[in-house]
């Protein structure tokens, strides 16, 4: 499993179990119950909205830009991704959403969660995905809009900058796709300037007796040494056995 695919994971196992475990009671109908516990039509429509939002995250769209695709994946042009939209149907979601339920609760049961490696990396990630769900909702995409013309200026420059494009077409298709692309690099900027605003208006005091990189250099030689003493140990039992 690459980085990237393992934080995806990451985020829908915590979205999923913060909409789960966190929110207040329903009266709708439940449709599951595990170990006494039940899921309500509301979890699971709650559950399958945070899967959506997540993955239109991850493809840099927002959810409604993406629901004609997962209406119909074909759409999208290209096979790996239709497989992925597919499974973003509401019909396909019962199994994946039923999996998570089972998880959380067998990792519950079992103590899992209370390791302090795990309640320390959920701590991270949970302030981690806060972030992104703080930034998404001060500085939205679906606020920013791009003209025809700053798509099309944005394509040319790029036939121009960049061999492989040079032979691009200019069609609604990818007028609609350079749209995005300016899209997203006008979020970025966007929300660097918000998060430098924020910056000033906190005060970060800094341990003037403390040096971090010190710490780290110190830390990584230390590592460094350790690893190699390893291995020459390895290798002199090596020696020694022939």
């Amino acid at each position: 499993m690459t980085l990237q695919k393992y934080i995806i994971y990451i985020k829908i196992i915590l979205i999923i179990s913060i909409s789960v475990f966190c929110q207040p009671k329903d009266s709708s109908d439940w449709i599951w119950q595990v170990e006494g516990k039940k899921y309500t039509v509301n979890d699971f429509e709650d559950a399958h909205e945070a899967f959506v939002f997540l993955m239109a995250q991850q493809l840099n769209r927002t959810p409604e830009q993406l629901k004609p695709f997962i209406e119909d994946p074909e759409k999208a042009g290209d096979p790996r991704l239709a497989k992925l939209l597919e499974a973003l149907k509401k019909e396909n979601f019962p199994e994946l959403y039923k999996r998570i339920l089972l998880l959380n609760h067998d990792a519950e049961k079992k103590g899992f969660l209370k390791q302090r490696k795990i309640e320390k990396r959920l701590e991270f990630l949970q302030k981690y995905f806060v972030t992104s769900l703080y930034l998404e909702e001060k500085v939205n995409l679906e606020d920013i809009k791009v003209s025809d013309l700053d798509a099309a200026n944005f394509l040319e420059a790029l036939r121009k900058n960049n061999p492989a494009y040079e032979k691009i077409p200019i069609t609604p298709e990818t007028l609609e796709e350079a749209k995005n692309a300016v899209r997203m690099r006008k979020l970025g900027d966007m929300r660097e300037e918000y998060v430098s605003q924020i910056r000033e208006s906190y005060k970060i005091e800094k341990n003037d007796k403390f040096d971090l990189i010190k710490y780290l250099d110190e830390k990584k030689s230390s590592e460094s040494k350790g690893e190699s003493e390893k291995a020459d140990n390895k290798d002199s039992k090596s020696s020694a056995e022939k």
